[in-house]
């Protein structure tokens, strides 16, 4: 290979060399190729030998050794692209040298690249990476169906993902191996058959379950988690308003991430926090009334914040669950092993349709506050204390086992 440097003019007509080394060679095909290497003279030579060992592998139809794949993994991805392009080496063997790690980050921007929002492209890489990382996966050539679905299996067995949420990770993983074929990153999808749990599974699975929180451990865990030191990068003080105005909104943890200075009227007849249709859940706009008392420590706490800065210090999504478990542990409010019941900060919102309910709030005043396109998610799905109004109401019936004339008669006249 020869090595040679160009030269250009500058914008005063001087000659100039450039940084780099470049290097000039015949292909496998016998045409003339030219490409930048690096700014190093004696590297460049070493990179020289390199592309001249893989021309004459490509002549004699072998395959990169384990010295050259490396190589590979290291060189400069201008050097590689150009590799690629003139078929010198296939972009599935340049692919294969790349940890999944750095798979996922690519895959992480090209999904938000792709109109996905940030927080769909974060979540989806998050659980790849977590199944990748539990069955110790580094290469592509690690990944295994069938160790796969054990670890899901576990996950789900221990109670730290549900059913669906079983699904979800199949979802995002087959999706995560569909894109690494379709960008030429692997020839084949190795969890092309990984089945996701069927319907019945789904409707048997008692994780999903939720409680809402009685307004005694509401009481219990603002006034505990005030005293708690900083988790996750917020203050007790903040992760308590943050509770408050979760149980009494029924905004969901992303939806309270989203929000910033001006997205709160706290100064209104009516205070109310606004929340971008881009970060709900149907995608729809909300204005939400907030309670006189909570205005009134929102604009504290908002007081020396930026318009446009964040009105609260959130961690990810993924944390929030941990985040109010730690704090409902400080608050003595922790469900008896072996329960049905799942707590976590999905449990405010939980919480806040079933008080709606409670509190004799008509049942589509409670549709609109929840955002449900369905009445009867709000009702099935929400209010516990349905049920409970109405054996209330059954209890007030006459008792039937009392004496016949022991409240006295009743009905129309003997007299004939």
């Amino acid at each position: 290979m020869r090595l040679y440097k160009n030269t250009y003019k500058d914008r005063k007509g001087r000659t100039r060399e450039s940084a780099k080394w470049y290097g000039e060679f015949r292909d496998h095909a016998q045409q003339v190729r030219r490409m930048p290497l690096l700014t190093d003279k004696a590297a460049s030579g070493e990179a020289g030998r390199k592309i001249e060992r893989l021309v004459a592998l490509r002549a004699s139809g072998d395959v990169p050794d384990l010295d050259l794949s490396r190589w590979l993994m290291s060189c400069p991805q201008q050097i590689t692209k150009l590799l690629v392009e003139w078929r010198l080496v296939d972009a599935t063997r340049i692919a294969a040298t790349k940890t999944l790690a750095d798979h996922l980050e690519d895959y992480e921007t090209d999904l938000a690249s792709d109109g996905n929002t940030p927080k769909h492209a974060a979540l989806t890489h998050f659980r790849a990476k977590r199944v990748m990382d539990g069955c110790r996966f580094r290469f592509q050539s690690d990944v295994n169906r069938d160790e796969v679905k054990a670890y899901l299996s576990k996950l789900r067995k221990a109670g730290t993902i549900g059913a669906k949420t079983y699904n979800y990770y199949v979802r995002d993983l087959k999706a995560f191996c569909k894109w690494l074929v379709r960008s030429s990153r692997a020839r084949e999808n190795p969890l092309e058959h990984l089945e996701s749990l069927g319907a019945k599974t789904i409707a048997q699975d008692p994780s999903a379950k939720r409680r809402a929180f009685t307004t005694d451990e509401i009481r219990k865990l603002l006034e505990a988690t005030i005293r708690e030191p900083t988790r996750y990068g917020m203050s007790g003080l903040e992760r308590s308003l943050v509770y408050r105005l979760a149980v009494e909104t029924g905004l969901r943890a992303s939806e309270t991430a989203s929000l910033t200075r001006v997205s709160f009227r706290l100064d209104d007849k009516r205070p109310a926090v606004f929340v971008a249709g881009s970060a709900t859940k149907n995608a729809q706009s909300a204005d939400l009334p907030i309670r006189t008392k909570t205005a009134e420590l929102l604009r504290g706490h908002l007081k020396l914040k930026l318009p446009t800065a964040k009105a609260f210090a959130m961690p990810p999504v993924t944390d929030t669950a941990r985040m109010i478990r730690a704090d409902l542990a400080a608050a003595g409010i922790v469900e008896p092993e072996g329960s049905a019941y799942v707590l976590d900060f999905h449990t405010l919102r939980h919480t806040f349709v079933t008080m709606l309910a409670a509190s004799g709030v008509h049942p589509k005043v409670a549709q609109d506050l929840a955002r449900h396109s369905d009445i009867n998610l709000t009702l099935s799905r929400y209010s516990h204390t349905v049920l409970e109004q109405r054996g209330e109401a059954v209890d007030r019936l006459p008792d039937f086992d009392k004496p016949a004339d022991s409240e006295g008669k009743t009905g129309t006249s003997d007299a004939g």
